[in-house]
């Protein structure tokens, strides 16, 4: 399996780290494996979440204007 180092860490983000994995009953590299899985993951919820929403805007307005609205304007010309 890869490994990756890290240098130059802020000691209070270490201790912060330290901390959560503990408070997780983890290890620190556990920990950290698991915080890059979701920072991984967050933008593809993310973009689920807003389709979602736009989906549900979509069903809720559903347009008022049909093609025939449209196919007539077209045909009578501009005012």
């Amino acid at each position: 399996m890869p490994s990756i180092t890290l240098k130059s860490i802020p000691e209070s983000l270490y201790r912060q780290l330290k901390d959560i994995a503990r408070s997780h009953h983890r290890s620190l590299t556990q920990e950290l494996v698991v915080a890059l899985e979701t920072y991984v993951q967050e933008p593809k919820a993310e973009k689920r979440l807003t389709l979602d929403r736009i989906r549900l805007l979509r069903d809720r307005y559903k347009p008022t204007i049909s093609d025939r609205d449209i196919k007539g304007w077209k045909e009578s010309g501009r005012p």
